[in-house]
């Protein structure tokens, strides 16, 4: 009988959600933080998706053979994080002027661009990165 294990890498911003699982569209099971569930499943194709609140993956198409077990890998978007991480050190930095004193124009300039930056990724979220919040990868397959 195939096998799909899902396993979900360690998230400190959003560890406390959990990932719910969707194959062609009814929802299967969910995954906490850190952790792999292993789901016994018929041979054939699925649209497999995670959903947390009200953003998700996108649909992924996988193709299950008989005897067949595929693991995928499912954890917060590498681009996403990237922006995050921006925002913050943008963030720091205005504080950082603050901080020790620096002219006051400068601040005003870092604060003016880490408000853009949090409005425009928080856009980004609610619209076009709604459904690429979550990234799922086929880490390998084993025959048996």
């Amino acid at each position: 009988m195939p096998k799909l294990i899902i396993k979900r890498s360690f998230n400190l911003i959003s560890g406390y959600r959990k990932y719910r699982f969707f194959m062609n569209g009814t929802e299967i099971s969910s995954v906490k933080n850190n952790s792999e569930k292993e789901l016994t499943v018929e041979s054939g194709e699925y649209a497999v998706e995670f959903k947390t609140d009200w953003r998700c993956s996108g649909l992924k198409k996988i193709n299950i053979k008989e005897n067949e077990t595929k693991v995928l890998l499912v954890g917060p978007n590498s681009f996403i994080s990237s922006i995050r991480l921006g925002i913050l050190i943008v963030f720091l930095l205005a504080l950082l002027t603050e901080f020790l004193e620096l002219d006051k124009e400068v601040f005003r300039s870092v604060e003016t661009i880490s408000f853009i930056l949090i409005i425009l990724f928080s856009f980004y979220n609610l619209t076009f990165g709604m459904k690429r919040y979550l990234q799922i990868k086929e880490i390998k397959q084993i025959k048996l």
